[in-house]
Protein backbone atom coordinates (compact mmCIF):
# COMPACT_ATOMS: atom_id res chain seq x y z
CA UNK A 1 0.00 0.00 0.00
CA UNK A 2 3.32 2.06 0.57
CA UNK A 3 3.77 2.26 -2.72
CA UNK A 4 0.88 3.12 -4.56
CA UNK A 5 1.25 6.11 -1.95
CA UNK A 6 4.47 6.94 -2.91
CA UNK A 7 3.84 6.28 -6.58
CA UNK A 8 0.91 8.62 -6.61
CA UNK A 9 2.72 11.45 -4.64
CA UNK A 10 5.35 11.08 -7.70
CA UNK A 11 2.68 11.42 -10.28
CA UNK A 12 1.29 14.92 -7.94
CA UNK A 13 4.56 16.11 -7.81
CA UNK A 14 4.80 16.02 -11.46
CA UNK A 15 4.55 20.08 -12.86
CA UNK A 16 1.50 21.45 -14.59
CA UNK A 17 1.45 19.40 -18.38
CA UNK A 18 -0.72 20.93 -21.02
CA UNK A 19 -1.80 16.83 -21.60
CA UNK A 20 -2.58 15.66 -17.68
CA UNK A 21 -0.27 12.49 -17.14
CA UNK A 22 -2.89 10.37 -15.78
CA UNK A 23 -4.71 10.72 -19.78
CA UNK A 24 -1.16 9.63 -21.07
CA UNK A 25 -0.76 7.00 -18.75
CA UNK A 26 -4.14 5.32 -19.56
CA UNK A 27 -3.40 5.61 -22.58
CA UNK A 28 -0.23 3.67 -22.81
CA UNK A 29 -1.96 1.24 -21.10
CA UNK A 30 -5.25 1.04 -23.33
CA UNK A 31 -3.08 1.26 -26.54
CA UNK A 32 -0.70 -1.74 -24.90
CA UNK A 33 -3.58 -4.05 -24.15
CA UNK A 34 -4.86 -3.32 -27.37
CA UNK A 35 -1.52 -4.29 -29.43
CA UNK A 36 -1.28 -7.47 -27.44
CA UNK A 37 -4.53 -8.23 -28.83
CA UNK A 38 -3.66 -7.31 -32.46
CA UNK A 39 -6.26 -5.26 -33.02
CA UNK A 40 -4.82 -2.27 -35.03
CA UNK A 41 -7.90 -0.67 -36.29
CA UNK A 42 -8.98 -0.20 -32.48
CA UNK A 43 -5.53 1.33 -32.23
CA UNK A 44 -6.17 4.00 -34.87
CA UNK A 45 -9.30 4.66 -33.28
CA UNK A 46 -8.06 5.08 -29.97
CA UNK A 47 -5.32 7.44 -30.74
CA UNK A 48 -7.64 9.65 -33.29
CA UNK A 49 -9.81 9.77 -30.22
CA UNK A 50 -7.14 10.65 -27.52
CA UNK A 51 -5.48 13.29 -29.79
CA UNK A 52 -8.89 14.64 -30.74
CA UNK A 53 -9.77 15.39 -26.73
CA UNK A 54 -6.55 16.45 -25.77
CA UNK A 55 -6.21 18.76 -28.63
CA UNK A 56 -9.99 20.28 -29.27
CA UNK A 57 -11.51 19.32 -26.00
CA UNK A 58 -8.46 19.63 -23.25
CA UNK A 59 -6.72 22.62 -24.67
CA UNK A 60 -9.36 24.22 -26.95
CA UNK A 61 -8.68 27.74 -25.15
CA UNK A 62 -4.82 27.42 -26.37
CA UNK A 63 -6.45 27.82 -29.99
CA UNK A 64 -7.32 30.79 -31.53
CA UNK A 65 -11.05 31.06 -33.09
CA UNK A 66 -10.24 31.46 -36.38
CA UNK A 67 -11.31 30.33 -40.01
CA UNK A 68 -7.91 28.23 -39.71
CA UNK A 69 -8.71 26.58 -36.43
CA UNK A 70 -12.40 25.87 -37.32
CA UNK A 71 -11.61 24.58 -40.85
CA UNK A 72 -8.71 22.07 -39.34
CA UNK A 73 -11.40 21.02 -36.56
CA UNK A 74 -14.03 19.69 -39.43
CA UNK A 75 -10.93 18.01 -41.59
CA UNK A 76 -10.27 16.24 -38.46
CA UNK A 77 -13.57 15.02 -37.37
CA UNK A 78 -14.41 14.73 -41.17
CA UNK A 79 -11.90 12.19 -41.57
CA UNK A 80 -12.26 10.44 -37.74
CA UNK A 81 -16.11 10.02 -38.86
CA UNK A 82 -14.75 8.23 -41.75
CA UNK A 83 -12.37 6.25 -39.99
CA UNK A 84 -14.85 5.16 -37.56
CA UNK A 85 -17.28 4.36 -40.38
CA UNK A 86 -14.98 2.15 -42.25
CA UNK A 87 -13.77 0.21 -38.94
CA UNK A 88 -17.49 -0.58 -37.83
CA UNK A 89 -18.38 -1.68 -41.49
CA UNK A 90 -15.25 -4.03 -42.08
CA UNK A 91 -15.82 -5.42 -38.51
CA UNK A 92 -19.30 -5.96 -39.02
CA UNK A 93 -18.55 -7.52 -42.75
CA UNK A 94 -15.63 -9.61 -41.46
CA UNK A 95 -18.18 -10.79 -38.81
CA UNK A 96 -20.56 -12.13 -41.42
CA UNK A 97 -18.11 -14.23 -43.10
CA UNK A 98 -17.42 -16.27 -40.14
Amino acid sequence: METWRQLWQTLEAVPPLIIPLWQVLLFIVVVSLASLWERYRLILLLAYLFSFHWVFIENLRLLSLNRVSVFAVLVFAGFGLITLILTVYHATSSANRT
